[in-house]
């Protein structure tokens, strides 16, 4: 409401404008939820299979991982090494190969003392699917014999083989890091039937799934065992069981191709519909599926010409959530053609989930299809022994036009005036905003009502009418057709008004609404202010009211900021520009590295402040102030009270000492204690005495050493020492220093007292 009691509806949001475009049926508008607005859709330019150009296929995977430290790791062509490329370099090397899991002894004498007269010849595993824990260990997956080798990149060394039985036909496909510091296992064989998927926890051992495990019987030759006896033993062997997709509830996944871990424990797998003409996004927590999402149809259709993906492989980058048990990121998904990745939004949130194409064009360039891989900043993808970032685009294409009816707003009283209509919006050169209107007392009359269009808009040069309000950032001003654009509704007279929107571009651009607001009922200057007369002839009546209509915008807005001046006074809706002016009203200088609230909480109690300077309670709020991490009111409890309620303690999480350098004070700043000790503030006390100087044999010590450097100054003859010096001086008979202890005298002293004394003034210095 402004200051005339003119109020308004306001439209924003996408929980405002998707439902509103569900139900009216509109397919050219859609939220951007990256720009927070309302536009027209856009749609991703494809890139067409090139005759003769071959299809990616599950055999040309092999998967790849990116450590803490950025170094990347990814299972070579020949399936028997592992090569590394290291972070901030171009260079790619062999980082381990299988053959090393059976390297003999060069040196006889390492080899053991019992082996095989012959070595036997193993079976050199083929290797498949790779990933780097959060802990930093690298598992990667192999076949015939099928297992797991544990990578400690930390310390290095030979990689632990944990090898399954082979009654379990264990193959890895894909494997991926959990979000607990384990990993995923997608587990299916080369046709892509029997799948299945293995959990390991952050320890790296198999976690079961359902609590259902299988029982192996092993057996094995004893080496040693008495005559007669039976030279093989038996044990049984537990492991759990996986989480069987093929025959998964409430329908089976056909041919999965890659699985990535969220954040919230969730999982998604990627696999194909029965077609096979486009993929399925499967979400699983532990063995139950909650989610199932087809990357086809309306999905799609919105900004895809062909409204089908089926993809190859995918990485997820993940985002930080404020809510705990909720996931949200980046879902990349590369097809199968190899020429294209495609970005989806992602928010995960119990068991629901929502998945958005983003509109962006990423096209990729010799695609070598071993992985995409997640990167900190988003998914690389292969070229050669190179990793490429995916880069977007700037290629939008936009529908040329769409409209949308039915924004009908309730003016609560009969034949109301709508006064104007106002856009937080941006509309670049060559797209435009129209609006038009109809009006009725009845809302079901409306529909019989004539549309009748409404004028262009025009954009306001002093910003938005809300006072205080600022719809976009400095950045966002800097583009062309940005700010807040307003309209003059001519004759909408009635309590239901609806009204037509039609957003126009170019194909090239889109206009983007970020909020609408409608005014009513109009206040005006004509009733109000004039004489009857001006309101005899309706055709002139109507003009000036519409004339003065622009003039009651002009006033109201200077009206509406003199009005809330006193916000500007008040530290809890004062814009933030404003805080060091407040300041600087009250003569104080705010720390740039201060935050906002932090600011505001020390303008509001700077009188406060000032009346207790340089006192106890003073300073301690001050240091609060300035220190504690997320300081509050509570800090100037004291001040409000005049008393101290607590004593001088921590404040930002560390211990803190007060030295106060005055030129009366001749106290050594180290006989204030240690900083480093626990506990509270302490208090020490200036005085005369000799306490704080030390122990009676630390001034002892001291005080020899000041006369032995005092006389050795002051000798009058090579041949004289300083003990000699001082006996003559002092009428002693001193044999050495260490007979001499510090006495101080009172006035009229003798030789002695008064070098004593001097002694005792350089100690206070």
């Amino acid at each position: 409401m402004d200051i005339n009691g003119t109020r308004f509806h306001l439209c924003t949001g996408e929980n405002y404008w998707e439902p509103l475009l569900r139900e009216r049926s509109v397919k050219g508008l859609w939220w951007d939820r990256e720009r927070r607005s309302l536009g027209l859709i856009p749609h991703i330019v494809q890139i067409g299979r090139r005759p003769g150009e071959n299809i990616l296929t599950p055999g040309d995977r092999r998967g790849a991982a990116r450590d803490y430290f950025g170094n990347i790791y990814w299972i070579g062509d020949d399936q028997r090494h592992v090569v590394v490329l290291p972070s901030g370099t171009e260079d790619a090397g062999d980082f381990w190969a299988v053959n090393d899991l059976f390297s003999i002894p060069q040196n006889r004498q390492e080899q053991a003392l019992f082996q095989p007269e012959a070595q036997p010849v193993h079976a050199i595993p083929l290797l498949r699917g790779l990933a780097v824990t959060k802990r930093h260990y690298m598992v990667v997956g192999t076949l015939e014999p099928c297992g797991l080798l544990l990578f400690d990149l930390h310390a290095g060394g030979t990689p632990l083989w944990m090898r399954w039985p082979e009654e379990t036909s264990f193959s890895p496909f894909d494997i991926c890091a959990s979000a607990d510091g384990g990993v995923w296992i997608l587990d299916r064989d080369a046709s892509g039937e029997n799948a299945s998927i293995w959990k390991l926890d952050c320890h790296l051992r198999v976690e079961p799934v359902d609590d259902r495990y299988r029982v192996f019987q092993l057996a094995y030759e004893k080496l040693f065992s008495p005559e007669g006896e039976e030279s093989h033993a038996r044990g049984a062997r537990y492991l759990p069981e996986p989480n069987y997709l093929d025959g998964g509830s409430p329908l089976p996944v056909h041919n999965p191709c890659a699985v990535e871990s969220l954040g919230d424990g969730s999982l998604l797998v990627l696999a194909e519909s029965e077609s096979g003409k486009y993929s399925i996004i499967h979400r699983f927590r532990r063995s139950d599926e909650i989610n199932r999402i087809e990357l086809e149809g309306e999905i799609l259709s919105r900004v895809l010409r062909e409204p089908n993906l089926s993809g190859h492989d995918m990485a997820f980058v993940g985002e930080e959530t404020e809510l705990p048990g909720t996931a949200a990121g980046t879902l990349t998904i590369v097809g199968r053609d190899g020429n294209q990745a495609y970005a989806f939004a992602v928010f995960a949130d119990g068991g629901n989930f929502d998945i958005r194409i983003l509109p962006r064009y990423i096209p990729m360039r010799r695609f070598g299809g071993k992985a995409l891989l997640a990167g900190p900043a988003g998914a690389l993808y292969d070229i050669g022994k190179r990793w490429f970032p995916l880069a977007e685009q700037p290629r939008r294409r936009y529908e040329s036009g769409e409209e949308i009816d039915g924004l009908v707003f309730d003016g609560k009283e009969p034949g109301c005036v709508w006064h104007r209509i106002v856009l937080d919006a941006s509309i670049p050169a060559g797209t435009s905003v129209t609006f038009e209107s109809r009006c009725d007392d009845d809302k079901e009359a409306l529909i019989y009502r004539q549309w009748l269009a409404e004028p262009a808009l025009v954009l306001r040069g002093n910003g938005s009418e809300v006072v205080h309000y600022e719809p976009f950032t400095k950045r966002e001003l800097t583009s062309d057709g940005t700010g807040t654009w307003e309209l003059l509704i001519r004759n909408a007279k009635g309590r239901r008004l609806e009204l037509r929107m039609r957003l126009s571009g170019n194909g090239r651009a889109t206009p983007r609404v970020r909020a609408l607001r409608v005014y009513y009922p109009r206040f005006s200057y004509l009733e109000k202010y004039l004489p009857a007369v001006y309101r005899e002839n309706q055709i002139s009546a109507g003009f000036l009211e519409r004339y003065l209509a622009n003039v009651e915008g002009i006033f109201s807005d200077l009206e509406q900021h003199v009005a809330s001046f006193h916000d500007l006074l008040d530290t809890r809706t004062a814009p933030p520009e404003y805080l060091e002016w407040l300041a600087n009203l009250l003569g104080m200088m705010l720390s740039s590295e201060w935050s906002q609230a932090r600011r505001r909480l020390f303008v509001d109690n700077a009188v406060m402040l000032f009346r207790r300077r340089g006192t106890q309670i003073g300073m301690r709020a001050l240091l609060r102030l300035a220190l504690e991490p997320c300081p509050d009111e509570t800090v100037f409890d004291e001040l409000r009270t005049g008393q101290s309620c607590t004593p001088l303690g921590r404040a930002g999480g560390a211990s803190i000492r007060i030295i106060e350098r005055y030129l009366y004070r001749h106290l050594p700043g180290v006989s204030i204690g240690d900083p480093t000790e626990p506990g509270e503030l302490k208090t020490t006390v200036v005085s005369n005495t000799l306490s704080e100087r030390g122990t009676f044999l630390r001034l002892n010590e001291r005080y020899r050493r000041f006369l032995r450097m005092r006389y050795s100054q002051g000798m009058q003859t090579q041949e004289t020492t300083p003990i000699e010096a001082l006996n003559a001086e002092w009428d002693t008979h001193y044999v050495a220093f260490t007979e001499i202890e510090f006495t101080p005298q009172a006035r009229n002293p003798p030789p002695c007292v008064l070098t004593g004394c001097f002694f005792y003034d350089a100690s206070r210095r």
